[in-house]
């Protein structure tokens, strides 16, 4: 699987580990019927993302936010956190340094 799942109280972190797949989504619309409500996807071992998986993370941002749930990133090289400059996903999806930081944001 490319990815694994850890939990951090109520929060849901997401290590992604390889290539995006569509078992990511199913992972999450599971978690989310579950009750999990708030993520941080984690990609400190990815080097690139293509176009499909810039869609992927919106999408998953719209599902999380429809059931009034958090989608933050942590870990964005410097080439990952460019194209979300360039394309202003940074503007609809917190972005922060490490899991550590994202995780203090969701509060208490």
């Amino acid at each position: 699987m490319p990815f694994r799942v850890r939990e951090e109280g109520r929060v849901v972190v997401i290590d992604l580990t390889g290539d995006f797949s569509k078992t990511l989504s199913d992972a999450v619309r599971s978690l989310i019927e579950g009750g999990k409500r708030d993520f941080v996807i984690s990609l400190k071992n990815i080097s690139s993302i293509s176009s499909w998986d810039l869609g992927l993370i919106i999408s998953l941002l719209r599902r999380v936010k429809e059931v009034s749930g958090s989608l933050k990133l942590s870990h964005l090289n410097s080439n990952i956190k460019a194209l979300f400059e360039i394309t202003a996903l940074d503007r609809i999806v917190e972005i922060y340094s490490t899991d550590e930081e994202a995780l203090k944001s969701f509060g208490g």
